[in-house]
């Protein structure tokens, strides 16, 4: 496998345009666009700096929309293709502490779930993907490290890779990683949205206070 290397800061509006533009320059034929750069941070909205809140919103929701709309053209014209957008289970509710984050979150995967019908039309695939706490950087950037089930975190990176794209080929709009995960989704249907606002906000609440 041949790996080619675009050093590019995304938090830039101009990268995604300049990705772009490198990869046609060399040559490459993108056949699998996968959104998964992003970050978290953690605590209470009002203390945490606008310059960040608005940094994670550039990078978690503007280039991932300019990636998306970049490349599906060249895969609508050949009608072949597919794009993972990399979302989270915060999609699915607000989190106090954390405000920001799953609110980014949640456009992705409405963002998604539109695409997903829309782009089948042009022969190319659209699939979320909202993983749980995840073996990675993320946690230690976000504040949320201590964020483990049994002393480790609830799955690999690989693991969710693996699932991710198993989702993708099976054609399904939206998959969650991991047993627990799901069973979490699933379970806030039948619960009080208040209910679940207050669950998250002692959980970040905490973690709020550790990275003071």
């Amino acid at each position: 496998m041949e790996v080619s290397v675009i050093a590019a800061d995304l938090d830039q509006a101009s990268a995604p345009q300049q990705i772009f533009d490198e990869t046609e320059g060399r040559g490459l034929q993108i056949d699998l666009l996968i959104n998964n750069a992003g970050f978290g941070a953690v605590g209470d909205f009002i203390d945490l700096t606008l310059e960040k809140q608005m940094e994670m919103i550039r990078l978690n929701i503007d280039a991932l929309v300019s990636l998306t709309w970049l490349f599906l053209q060249p895969m609508a014209e050949r009608r072949a293709g597919a794009i993972m957008q990399v979302a989270s289970t915060a999609a699915f509710q607000g989190i106090p502490y954390f405000a920001v984050y799953a609110a980014t979150k949640a456009f992705v995967l409405s963002f998604g779930d539109a695409l997903s019908a829309e782009c089948g039309e042009y022969g190319v695939r659209v699939m979320t993907l909202c993983p749980g706490p995840t073996e990675s950087n993320f946690q230690t950037v976000a504040g949320t490290s201590n964020f483990k089930r049994g002393g480790r975190p609830v799955q690999t990176a690989a693991e969710v890779v693996e699932i991710g794209l198993k989702a993708l080929k099976d054609g399904q709009p939206v998959s969650v990683p991991g047993f627990g995960n799901k069973l979490m989704v699933v379970a806030q249907r039948f619960i009080p949205r208040k209910m679940v606002i207050k669950f998250a906000s002692g959980l970040y609440r905490s973690f709020s206070k550790r990275a003071q």
